[in-house]
Protein backbone atom coordinates (compact mmCIF):
# COMPACT_ATOMS: atom_id res chain seq x y z
CA UNK A 1 0.00 0.00 0.00
CA UNK A 2 2.78 2.26 0.98
CA UNK A 3 4.54 1.67 -2.31
CA UNK A 4 1.24 3.00 -4.77
CA UNK A 5 1.22 6.38 -2.52
CA UNK A 6 3.43 8.45 -0.70
CA UNK A 7 2.82 8.42 3.39
CA UNK A 8 1.12 11.49 3.75
CA UNK A 9 -1.74 10.38 1.26
CA UNK A 10 -2.00 6.86 2.71
CA UNK A 11 -2.51 9.00 6.32
CA UNK A 12 -5.15 10.87 4.72
CA UNK A 13 -7.04 7.67 3.18
CA UNK A 14 -6.57 5.61 6.72
CA UNK A 15 -7.86 8.85 8.91
CA UNK A 16 -10.95 8.81 6.82
CA UNK A 17 -12.23 5.31 8.11
CA UNK A 18 -11.27 3.90 11.19
CA UNK A 19 -11.91 0.36 10.17
CA UNK A 20 -8.58 0.74 7.67
CA UNK A 21 -6.53 1.19 11.08
CA UNK A 22 -5.93 -2.83 10.95
CA UNK A 23 -5.08 -2.86 7.38
CA UNK A 24 -2.29 -0.51 7.55
CA UNK A 25 -0.86 -1.50 10.63
CA UNK A 26 -0.93 -5.28 9.19
CA UNK A 27 0.84 -3.82 6.31
CA UNK A 28 3.15 -1.61 8.37
CA UNK A 29 3.92 -5.18 10.24
CA UNK A 30 4.74 -6.81 7.37
CA UNK A 31 7.46 -4.68 6.46
CA UNK A 32 8.90 -4.03 9.54
CA UNK A 33 12.58 -4.45 9.54
CA UNK A 34 13.26 -6.11 13.72
CA UNK A 35 11.34 -8.62 15.82
CA UNK A 36 10.58 -5.82 18.49
CA UNK A 37 8.95 -3.13 15.67
CA UNK A 38 6.60 -6.43 14.55
CA UNK A 39 5.58 -6.96 17.50
CA UNK A 40 4.90 -3.53 18.55
CA UNK A 41 3.08 -3.16 15.50
CA UNK A 42 1.42 -6.69 16.76
CA UNK A 43 0.14 -5.01 19.79
CA UNK A 44 -1.13 -1.77 17.79
CA UNK A 45 -3.05 -4.45 15.52
CA UNK A 46 -5.12 -5.77 18.48
CA UNK A 47 -5.31 -2.44 20.17
CA UNK A 48 -7.12 -1.28 16.88
CA UNK A 49 -9.53 -4.18 15.87
CA UNK A 50 -10.21 -3.65 19.88
CA UNK A 51 -11.07 -0.50 18.86
CA UNK A 52 -13.10 -0.80 16.11
CA UNK A 53 -15.19 -3.61 18.10
CA UNK A 54 -16.19 -0.97 20.31
CA UNK A 55 -16.95 1.56 17.56
CA UNK A 56 -19.46 -1.08 16.42
CA UNK A 57 -21.26 -2.12 19.13
CA UNK A 58 -21.43 1.97 20.30
CA UNK A 59 -22.82 2.33 17.07
CA UNK A 60 -25.50 -0.32 17.32
CA UNK A 61 -26.47 0.87 20.53
CA UNK A 62 -27.25 4.02 19.17
CA UNK A 63 -29.05 2.46 16.36
CA UNK A 64 -30.68 0.75 18.52
CA UNK A 65 -32.14 3.72 21.02
CA UNK A 66 -32.90 5.44 17.65
CA UNK A 67 -35.35 2.66 16.31
CA UNK A 68 -37.47 2.40 19.97
CA UNK A 69 -37.60 6.17 19.89
CA UNK A 70 -38.61 5.91 15.73
CA UNK A 71 -41.92 3.63 17.35
CA UNK A 72 -42.66 6.59 19.89
CA UNK A 73 -46.38 8.47 18.62
CA UNK A 74 -44.78 11.99 17.63
CA UNK A 75 -47.42 13.72 19.62
CA UNK A 76 -46.66 11.87 22.64
CA UNK A 77 -44.50 13.52 25.50
CA UNK A 78 -42.82 13.69 28.89
CA UNK A 79 -43.27 16.60 30.93
CA UNK A 80 -40.08 17.72 32.14
CA UNK A 81 -40.59 20.37 34.77
CA UNK A 82 -42.49 23.06 32.30
CA UNK A 83 -40.91 21.49 29.48
CA UNK A 84 -42.39 19.03 27.03
CA UNK A 85 -39.80 17.04 25.83
CA UNK A 86 -40.52 15.01 22.24
CA UNK A 87 -39.34 12.01 20.99
CA UNK A 88 -37.18 13.60 18.38
CA UNK A 89 -35.45 15.77 21.20
CA UNK A 90 -34.19 12.08 23.12
CA UNK A 91 -32.21 11.42 20.16
CA UNK A 92 -30.91 15.16 19.75
CA UNK A 93 -28.62 14.58 23.10
CA UNK A 94 -25.40 12.83 21.60
CA UNK A 95 -23.93 12.11 25.15
CA UNK A 96 -27.52 10.78 25.88
CA UNK A 97 -27.19 6.83 26.24
CA UNK A 98 -29.83 4.07 26.24
CA UNK A 99 -28.53 1.65 29.62
CA UNK A 100 -31.34 -0.61 29.90
CA UNK A 101 -34.56 -1.22 27.63
CA UNK A 102 -37.05 -3.99 28.71
CA UNK A 103 -40.49 -4.91 30.05
CA UNK A 104 -41.79 -3.86 33.55
CA UNK A 105 -45.16 -4.07 35.38
CA UNK A 106 -46.03 -0.92 37.09
CA UNK A 107 -48.21 -1.61 40.10
CA UNK A 108 -50.49 1.06 40.58
CA UNK A 109 -52.50 -0.66 43.07
CA UNK A 110 -49.81 0.52 46.15
CA UNK A 111 -50.62 4.67 45.12
CA UNK A 112 -53.69 5.34 46.43
CA UNK A 113 -55.47 2.34 47.38
CA UNK A 114 -55.92 0.98 43.26
CA UNK A 115 -58.05 3.77 42.54
CA UNK A 116 -55.26 5.48 40.37
CA UNK A 117 -55.78 6.72 37.08
CA UNK A 118 -53.08 6.56 34.61
CA UNK A 119 -53.02 8.90 32.15
CA UNK A 120 -51.05 8.37 28.62
CA UNK A 121 -49.50 11.31 27.58
CA UNK A 122 -50.50 13.21 24.23
CA UNK A 123 -53.49 10.98 23.84
CA UNK A 124 -55.06 11.85 26.79
CA UNK A 125 -56.59 7.96 27.30
CA UNK A 126 -57.56 7.44 30.62
CA UNK A 127 -57.50 3.67 32.21
CA UNK A 128 -57.57 2.50 35.82
CA UNK A 129 -55.94 -0.10 36.18
CA UNK A 130 -54.13 -2.23 38.54
CA UNK A 131 -51.31 -3.30 37.12
CA UNK A 132 -49.98 -2.13 33.97
CA UNK A 133 -47.25 -3.42 31.41
CA UNK A 134 -44.41 -1.29 30.24
CA UNK A 135 -41.78 -0.46 28.33
CA UNK A 136 -38.80 0.77 30.41
CA UNK A 137 -35.78 2.90 29.02
CA UNK A 138 -33.35 3.74 31.13
CA UNK A 139 -31.09 6.54 29.72
CA UNK A 140 -28.23 7.91 31.02
CA UNK A 141 -30.28 11.20 32.12
CA UNK A 142 -34.05 9.79 31.89
CA UNK A 143 -35.93 6.71 33.21
CA UNK A 144 -38.72 6.34 30.80
CA UNK A 145 -41.89 4.71 31.39
CA UNK A 146 -44.32 3.88 27.65
CA UNK A 147 -47.36 2.04 26.96
CA UNK A 148 -47.88 0.25 23.48
CA UNK A 149 -50.97 1.29 22.01
CA UNK A 150 -51.73 -0.60 18.31
CA UNK A 151 -47.92 -0.63 18.02
CA UNK A 152 -46.88 3.06 19.02
CA UNK A 153 -45.57 3.99 22.15
CA UNK A 154 -46.54 6.58 23.99
CA UNK A 155 -44.90 7.66 26.92
CA UNK A 156 -46.57 7.41 30.50
CA UNK A 157 -47.51 10.64 32.97
CA UNK A 158 -44.77 10.47 35.57
CA UNK A 159 -46.56 9.32 38.92
CA UNK A 160 -44.97 7.65 41.61
CA UNK A 161 -45.05 4.02 40.75
CA UNK A 162 -43.66 0.67 42.17
CA UNK A 163 -41.91 -1.09 39.25
CA UNK A 164 -41.39 -4.66 39.14
CA UNK A 165 -38.68 -6.21 36.24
Amino acid sequence: MLARKNVPECLLLVAQRITKYPLLIEALAKTSLTSSERDDFVKALLSAKELNARVNERVDERQKFIEICQRIDSKSYIADGHRRIRRDELTQVPSRRLRFHGQAIVNCNRVMGGNTTSMVSGGGIPTSIKNMSCHVLILTDYMVLMQEINGKLFFVAPVLYSLFF
